[in-house]
């Protein structure tokens, strides 16, 4: 045997004795999408070739005549079955071998770049597999597309037949999901009518559910789409989407934004997504137009027109389209449920915690890294629609981590949309046994049973979580849908659900709502509950439901929805906003401006806590003016008991004297108001009368302050409050500017050089211009928030930046103020805000490495969810 062939034998055997611990590491990232045992056949079959082309070769090592034998000749002639994407796949497992190899030092480096530079972009792979199978691809997609419009030009939608629609989706059926995805986007680029555009979306927004649709179209709008013809009707199919109820992982606001587009075709696209969504079940639009004077959102004639059911109501044969059946032994639980979410809506603790949730996916000390990246990437598949391949890679965190609460939910998740809902029901039960304060599992649990036709468990749960969640949307319709199944009251529901979000509600009534009845396969005797306690949920319900329909019908229209927080913030700052003549400027009404204004601040922060997806709806001028009244209520009923005292010769501690009792007392005038009956719906009204009296403490704390104290005490001589009140001098706007003047030297004199020292840092670096632009401009606004909210003097503000500060700037100044738009826009502040603090750590000593790290974890668990 030849020193070579020794050689070559021995580099062999070398390689094979590595192959266990590469498949390791490799399933280990999950870099690769391939099970172990075929990861093994393709290895060792790559070894097997390169043998008996090693005859051919001067050197004992790989080289890149070889990989391009193998990956143009070899592989494709062995696995001719395989589809191109598992060819690429074999390809990519390959290249990530021969790296490993260099990483062991079997090959040297140089050789390896000089395979992988050969190979990348240039491969003859792609281009023999393209002739191959680029002509037979052609073929199908044209006659998907084809069968897609030959169908759409069939589609009336008052007359279409049920065995021409079963017919064509059994087409479909037997095309790969990805092959119609692609058809879909040709047809888009090659219709030129609008009218059959139309007539085409109309199909695909009804009869396919195609998961991976939203994702791929995001990906075409972002690579492929060239025509601006294309690019709108790309658009107006992905804003079809959210009405079709997919799970889409960006907005149609934020496609918008990523892609920059910023013209009046935006208008034009939601104003053609709006009729034609909405009203295609209404108006024929495949014969006639729209009549000028249609009212798309006329909401509640459309309500009215669905007739209740009765008990002689036909039972609609749903086989095969609506319902599940669950073993008849699964316990689903519902009378623990039942006592576990009572125990936590009456726990303002238990509350805080399991509202929480609605916005946490869980703690980042929960996993470990490499499993927590295992379960962002299956919650990304998900998404994406790509269930199967997420269901592996969660069950491989599970299999780690089988009492991991989230990891459970996005399986249940998963398996729901597989349509294996007894799996996910055990997961989402399993779920809320290990961690009972997670929101998203009742929520999952609900709607998977409802969709099965257990409308009894389905109501109960709706009407438990509507408690904390009574603007949302989804429960609202939940317990709509069940409600009308189980013949209870059902209107009042669909009637929040309208006024929160028309447009959506009568695409929901047009498609989903079912108008016969379903036989719920549930019962309460099965359930264990008494008929006396079911109607106790009920009726708690209906009566906060009818507290928030009356709110939303009084002030749904007035209150801006979008960029509330501005105008909030604007007018509680401005006392001349409330009183703007000066003659009005007297002790009374500065303490009524005080006490509205800490009022209004402490109440949003108690709604935030108790019912945060309520907030939108407190953060505005009629809610101030709201507690604008009760300032006044409780201001003169303190001045009447001072004067009452004061005649009585006697002197008394007002804090003393004030009770719940005697701030209810105080606020009997108000008890209509459309706010004060919408709080009374949202939190208990314990906590609202308590803070009520404690903001009031508060306030006279600062009386002790004054040399008068004449709200706190009465005095032998009544006080003036019609005087001026010389408090009102701080507000002076000349003054004011000096201040904000003196302030804005002292930031330039004191912070501005540390910005200096940390652009020079990141030139150091050769960063781009962009990033640096970036990283400046997000921590100037950092530096700006803690000297000017913080009041800090000195450049030596390292005392004060710590982990709370750190929440309180991205959540209340960056994410409520809309700083930022985007979630990516977040990531970048946060990445901005993690190399600032370990520059200051690092290069300045401001604190140490211990500290940096728990800056850094408090940053990343901030998260974006507008």
């Amino acid at each position: 045997m030849s020193n070579r062939i020794e050689d070559v034998d021995k580099f062999i055997y070398q390689c094979r004795t590595l192959i266990p611990e590469f498949m390791t590491k490799i399933h280990s990232q999950s870099k690769i999408m391939i099970n172990e045992k075929e990861t093994y056949n393709f290895l060792s079959y790559f070894l097997e070739e390169y043998k008996k082309f090693s005859n051919n070769l001067n050197t004992s090592g790989l080289d890149s005549n070889f990989i391009n034998f193998f990956f143009n000749k070899q592989l494709l002639e062995r696995y001719s079955n395989y589809s191109q994407e598992k060819i690429i796949r074999v390809q990519s497992l390959i290249n990530h071998f021969i790296n490993f190899l260099t990483l062991k030092k079997v090959l040297k480096n140089n050789l390896t770049i000089n395979i992988l530079s050969e190979l990348h972009g240039k491969s003859e792979l792609k281009k023999g597999m393209e002739v191959r199978i680029s002509s037979q691809i052609h073929k199908i997609l044209n006659q998907i597309g084809k069968e897609i419009f030959d169908f759409s030009k069939k589609a009336n939608v008052e007359k279409l037949d049920n065995k021409i629609i079963d017919s064509f989706l059994k087409k479909m059926e037997n095309y790969p999901e990805k092959l119609i995805v692609k058809a879909i986007f040709k047809l888009f680029e090659e219709i030129e009518d609008e009218n059959s555009f139309i007539k085409v979306l109309y199909i695909l927004d009804n009869f396919l559910k195609l998961n991976t649709l939203p994702s791929k179209t995001i990906d075409y709008l972002r690579f492929k789409a060239k025509k601006e013809r294309t690019l709108f009707r790309l658009l107006l199919l992905y804003q079809s989407f959210y009405f079709a109820g997919y799970k889409l992982e960006k907005s149609i606001l934020d496609v918008l934004k990523e892609l920059e587009i910023e013209s009046p075709a935006v208008n034009e696209l939601f104003e053609k997504s709006a009729n034609y969504i909405e009203s295609l079940s209404h108006v024929d639009l495949f014969h006639e137009p729209i009549p000028d004077n249609f009212d798309i959102f006329n909401v509640e004639k459309i309500i009215d027109e669905i007739k209740p059911l009765s008990h002689n109501s036909p039972i609609f044969d749903n086989r095969g389209t609506v319902g599940y059946n669950l073993p008849k032994n699964i316990d689903l639980k519902i009378y623990e449920l039942i006592h576990q979410l009572d125990e936590i809506y009456q726990s303002p603790s238990m509350k805080k915690e399991f509202l929480s949730a609605f916005s946490e996916d869980f703690t980042y000390n929960s996993l470990a890294k490499d499993n927590m990246l295992l379960f962002f990437e299956a919650k990304e598949l998900h998404i994406k629609g790509k269930n199967k391949k997420a269901l592996v890679l969660i069950n491989r965190v599970l299999k780690k981590h089988p009492n991991f609460a989230p990891g459970l939910i996005l399986k249940g998740e998963i398996l729901s949309e597989l349509h294996q809902f007894h799996g996910a029901i055990k997961c989402y039960l399993k779920s809320i046994k290990i961690n009972p304060y997670r929101f998203h599992a009742y929520s999952y649990l609900s709607y998977t049973l409802q969709i099965g036709g257990y409308f009894y468990s389905s109501f109960i749960l709706s009407n438990l979580l509507i408690k904390f969640f009574p603007f949302d949307f989804i429960f609202n319709i939940q317990l709509a849908f069940s409600a009308y199944q189980l013949l209870k009251p059902f209107k009042i529901y669909l009637k929040i659900a309208g006024l929160l979000e028309p447009e959506r509600l009568v695409n929901f009534l047009d498609r989903f709502w079912i108008r016969e009845r379903i036989e719920a396969k549930d019962n309460l005797i099965d359930l264990k509950l008494e008929k006396n306690e079911f109607l106790e949920i009920e009726k708690s319900v209906i009566k906060n439901s009818n507290n928030i329909l009356n709110f939303l019908m009084y002030y749904n229209n007035s209150i801006q929805k979008y960029d509330f927080n501005n105008e909030f913030n604007e007018i509680i700052g401005e006392p001349l906003y409330f009183f703007p003549e000066k003659i009005d400027h007297t002790k009374k009404n500065h303490f009524i401006y005080e006490y509205a204004t800490d009022l209004a601040t402490n109440l949003v922060e108690l709604v935030e806590d108790l019912s945060p997806t309520s907030e939108c709806f407190f953060l505005n001028e009629e809610f101030l003016k709201f507690c604008f009244k009760i300032s006044q209520e409780i201001t003169d009923k303190i001045l009447k008991w001072n004067l009452k005292i004061n005649n009585s010769k006697k002197t008394r501690s007002l804090d003393l004297v004030i009770s719940k009792k005697w701030i209810e007392d105080s606020l009997k005038s108000l008890i209509k108001e459309p706010y004060f009956i919408l709080i009374k719906a949202l939190i208990p009204s314990y906590d609202f009368y308590d803070t009520i009296q404690t903001t009031l403490n508060e306030l006279f704390t600062d009386c002790f302050n004054c040399s008068h104290m004449c709200v706190i005490y009465s005095t032998d001589i009544f006080p003036d409050f019609k005087e001026s009140c010389s408090e009102w001098n701080e507000f002076n706007e000349e003054k004011y500017e000096n201040e904000v003047n003196f302030k804005r030297s002292k930031f330039e004199q004191d912070f501005i050089p540390i910005l200096g020292l940390f652009e020079i840092y990141l030139r150091e670096k050769a960063l781009s211009e962009k990033t640096i632009e970036d990283k400046i401009g997000d921590n100037l606004e950092f530096l700006k928030f803690i000297f000017f909210n913080l009041d800090t003097q000195s450049n030596d503000f390292r005392t004060e930046i710590n982990d709370e500060i750190l929440k309180i700037f991205l959540k209340k100044h960056i994410i409520d103020k809309k700083l930022v738009q985007s979630k990516t826009a977040m990531q970048r502040v946060q990445r901005s805000l993690n190399t600032f603090l370990g520059f200051l750590s690092n290069e300045l000593s401001y604190f140490s490495n211990d500290r940096l790290r728990s800056l850094r974890e408090t940053i990343k668990k901030v998260k974006f969810l507008y």
